[in-house]
């Protein structure tokens, strides 16, 4: 209930527009937009029954008033509304008030027509609020706490329950069965992808792609081991369409091979097409698996892991485990954390916890080796990669002399990293902004590299507006700065560490700001957060000469795909599609239900990734992006499907169910 938020109360405006007396021109009054009817059926906007003229337009509205009309009123919160009044030739004026003792007017007589914009809600609105009001009250507090209470004890009953348990056994599901699953999952992605062909591209994965075409300017945050994959299709298509299909189908793949497993578990069919079908027709997985860049591959190699963990501990005990499912295991866990590095913590942790369980279940030496080449995996190849990185870079690189134009270039390490110093500058900004008194010991090496007033420029949410900020009031050049900072980050480092030992808050306080898209649901309204990319944003440099433009190859269907996402990301639904607090919080009950009633630690095992992923993005997180979170949220809602299975009693004996499982 504290995460709905349901109590949270928003600031109320109100604006009444009237004809000023004593004019023999009449107030006209225009609403932008097509919503002008669902204005009126919300009660945001109360139009006289008599007084005003309505004259429709293509893509506005226009209101006329009589000289003695009664005055329109405009109610909002959280959305802002846009309008206008008109001047032009004829005298008239406008009378604006919000009843709350806020009055204006507006002369309108103009000698050439134009436009006075007015903004009712938001932040730059023209009137102020009229005060703060609660967008839901008691009663339906009472309501939603009654049904939630409800839904959660359905299934807790349904999985713990007599009369919910199996005594048959369950059959696998069949391949067909596998295909008509994939079958909407593949159709939603290839729409979205042959809609915004050659595909959905964000900044930095046009970028990565130019480095992984042109070779030579290689970038370590963006991972060396993506850039390399995706040279291998580069060499075949300077286009990523071809890499998108293969992402598209093997993430269509992945869904149902887990789905599979959790069919053996007792998921009714209709359970599974149900979220296949939930997935297909929101706007997260189509748009996700359809966009260029290591989060959508790391997610497909974490579908792979989960499905061939829970595989595995349907062995039954003493088994041999086949050569074929450890070297999966193993290469589809290091594929997903080397592709995408804040998942191999949690990709480690689930791993060789599951080796260790296996080692006991099974035995032999095949496990051990296993868990061995893992970890020689883990140690040696992004080591491998970054000496092939360097070796290209220092082929390729472009000389330079005093001569020359200076040309801004990273170095190539820092002593802590790139990524490290955006969260030094980040901490730093908030303290300074937080107000407390700083030492001067603590804030000397920061304000080598910029004034006080540019570290002030401090917005929890987004780690870039700091970034800007300082770059804008540097005070040393490309050269020193690169210096300053190989020499001085593992002291800034200490700085920061000190202030935030002093002054506690200040981390908690930006903890729970930029965390807030992880754990609040937020009912109604909708703070900052980057949900997906469609077409292209902002490519790079080279990038549109090697893939082409983007275009469409369903020309009457970006718009509508455009307008549908525009539609979920409105307050009214953003917390239902675009906030994972909800199906991770659901996720987890069903499946701790599931765990403490079948004690399969299988499905144990593969909780812990998206669990893992989530406690460790609580303590590291760039900005709210979706894209970091919808691995965790899409494994959560395949196994929410748990709460329709019907786990088996003992009665339903471990030699039968092996002999199902291993057919």
């Amino acid at each position: 209930m504290l995460s709905l938020n349901l109590g949270r109360e928003r600031p109320v405006y109100q604006l009444d527009i009237a004809p000023a007396a004593g004019y023999t021109g009449s107030l006209r009054v225009v609403l932008y937009g097509d919503g002008y009817d669902k204005l009126r059926k919300s009660g945001a906007l109360s139009v006289p029954a008599s007084g005003w003229q309505v004259i429709p337009a293509a893509d506005s509205v226009t209101l006329v008033a009589s000289t003695d009309a009664a005055p329109i009123v405009i109610k909002t919160a959280d959305k802002p509304l846009q309008l206008g009044l008109i001047r032009y030739a004829q005298p008239n004026a406008a009378v604006l008030s919000n009843g709350a003792g806020y009055t204006d007017r507006i002369d309108l007589q103009a000698p050439t027509e134009s436009i006075v914009p007015i903004i009712v809600g938001g932040a730059e609105s023209t009137v102020p609020s009229i005060g703060m009001g609660a967008r839901f009250g008691l009663a339906t507090h009472i309501f939603i706490f009654i049904l939630l209470f409800a839904v959660l004890a359905a299934i807790a009953l349904r999985l713990t329950g007599t009369q919910a348990r199996s005594t048959h056994p369950i059959r696998p599901p069949s391949r067909q069965e596998s295909i008509w699953l994939a079958l909407p999952l593949l159709l939603a992605t290839a729409i979205t992808h042959l809609s915004f062909y050659p595909g959905n591209v964000s900044y930095d994965a046009s970028m990565q792609w130019v480095q992984a075409a042109l070779r030579g300017d290689l970038s370590e945050p963006l991972g060396y081991a993506t850039t390399y994959l995706m040279r291998f299709f580069a060499l075949i298509d300077s286009s990523p369409a071809l890499l998108l299909a293969a992402q598209e189908i093997l993430a269509a793949m992945g869904v149902v091979l887990v789905l599979r497993e959790l069919r053996v578990r007792g998921v009714p069919l209709w359970g599974a097409a149900f979220v296949v079908m939930t997935l297909a027709l929101t706007p997260q997985y189509p748009t996700f698996f359809s966009n260029l860049g290591k989060d959508a591959l790391s997610s497909v190699a974490i579908l792979f892991f989960t499905w061939v963990l829970l595989w595995a501990f349907r062995k039954p005990r003493g088994e041999r485990l086949p050569a074929l499912l450890l070297i999966v295991l193993v290469g589809s866990g290091f594929a997903a954390g080397i592709i995408r590095s804040n998942a191999m913590p949690s990709i480690i942790v689930t791993l060789l916890a599951a080796l260790i369980v296996l080692q006991r279940r099974h035995g032999g030496r095949a496990i051990a080796i296993a868990a061995l080449s893992f970890l020689i995996l883990v140690f040696t190849v992004p080591k491998g990669l970054s000496n092939l990185a360097r070796m290209e870079i220092g082929q390729h690189q472009v000389r330079t002399t005093d001569d020359l134009p200076k040309q801004k270039r990273t170095p190539r390490f820092l002593a802590l990293g790139l990524f490290a110093n955006v969260y030094i500058y980040h901490l730093f900004s908030a303290s300074v902004a937080s107000g407390v008194p700083l030492d001067p010991e603590d804030t000397a090496f920061f304000y080598k590299v910029a004034p006080r007033e540019n570290w002030a420029k401090y917005d929890c949410l987004m780690t870039d507006t700091t970034q800007t900020s300082v770059t804008q009031g540097v005070l040393l050049n490309t050269k020193d700065y690169w210096a300053f900072l190989l020499d001085h980050q593992l002291d800034m480092a200490k700085a920061v560490t000190n202030i935030l030992w002093k002054h506690p808050s200040i981390l908690l306080d930006r903890q729970i700001c930029i965390t807030k898209m992880l754990w609040d649901t937020g009912v109604g309204h909708r703070p900052f957060q980057a949900t997906t990319v469609l077409g292209y944003d902002n490519p790079a440099l080279h990038f549109v000469e090697l893939a082409g433009q983007n275009r469409s190859l369903l020309p009457t269907l970006p718009g509508l795909i455009q307008k549908y996402k525009q539609w979920t990301e409105e307050p009214s639904w953003f917390w239902l599609f675009w906030k994972p607090a909800l199906p991770m919080i659901l996720g987890l009950f069903i499946v701790g239900m599931y765990v403490a009633r079948t004690r399969d630690t299988g499905m144990l095992l593969a909780a812990l990734v998206p669990l893992t992923s989530f406690a460790l993005l609580l303590v590291v997180i760039p900005f709210p992006a979706y894209r970091y979170v919808y691995p965790a949220t899409l494994m959560l809602m395949l196994f929410s499907t748990l709460a329709f299975a019907r786990p088996r009693t003992d009665a339903a004996s471990q030699p039968q169910f092996a002999r199902v499982a291993t057919a």
